[in-house]
């Protein structure tokens, strides 16, 4: 293995690296609003749907919609785990360090294709693209071969680069979400002493679920919907078994 001086024109590789990601990102923040305007009109229709009481709609609109935000989620997270790399790109001082953060950065990629490939199918062939310009970078540049020693923690960097992004796309879309999920008042229904509890439905469920960033939390929906505990649980594991809903 070469040592980690200083080979080749440090700043232009710098420069040439940045540029190839910049422009994904680029790309994936364009995709990312697209998704975002038909996730507003989706909740548009949804929301008519569910003031007309029309059920069959409103769940139509509720699973495009759960559909929709999983793949703005897909797209964020490669969108912060590229900003990520470019970061620590900024603070490589040396050809070794370009060479270490280019290896992270293609496994990086490997970890978000597998997930953009089924949600996005066209922005893989971008990723896909990108790793072979940083390749052809790495060829150019005379950048100093890896130590395979250091391959194992370059992997886990890697990954922990992805999950943060992954947590922080989740975290930051929970946030985005926050203010829809009073927007249908749900008001209890009792008469007298006996406790009386409202119907439910897979369309109330879906739509709590797609009004509470992907979440459910059953004693909030129960209160919230003034439904029985237990007639909520068989609902959700009819759903469940059905694959409309999946429990994480």
């Amino acid at each position: 293995m070469t040592g980690g001086g200083r080979r080749g024109n440090l700043p232009e590789v710098i420069t040439r690296v940045q540029a190839a990601i910049s422009e994904q990102m680029d790309k994936l923040d364009g995709v990312k609003r697209r998704l975002e305007e038909r996730d507003k009109e989706l909740f548009r229709r949804l929301k008519v749907a569910h003031l007309d009481e029309d059920k069959l709609r409103a769940s139509i609109y509720a699973q495009e919609i759960a559909e929709l935000r999983n793949m703005i989620k897909i797209v964020y997270t490669a969108y912060l785990t590229l900003e990520k790399i470019r970061l620590r790109l900024e603070k490589a001082q040396t050809m070794q360090e370009i060479g270490m953060n280019l290896y992270s950065t293609s496994k990086a990629i490997s970890l978000i294709v597998d997930k953009v490939k089924k949600a996005v199918p066209e922005l893989a062939i971008g990723f896909e693209n990108l790793n072979s310009n940083l390749n052809e970078i790495v060829a150019n540049s005379k950048i100093p071969i890896i130590d395979t020693s250091s391959l194992s923690i370059m992997d886990q960097q890697a990954r922990q680069i992805y999950e943060e992004a992954s947590k922080l796309a989740e975290d930051q879309m929970k946030t985005k979400l926050q203010e829809i999920s009073n927007t249908f008042p749900h008001v209890p229904s009792t008469e007298g002493h006996i406790q009386s509890y409202n119907p439910i439905s897979e369309t109330d469920v879906l739509f709590y679920i797609t009004t509470h960033g992907n979440i459910f939390d059953i004693d909030d929906f129960c209160k919230t919907y003034n439904a029985d505990r237990e007639t909520v649980i068989r609902v959700l594991e009819r759903m469940s078994k059905e694959g409309k809903i999946v429990f994480t």
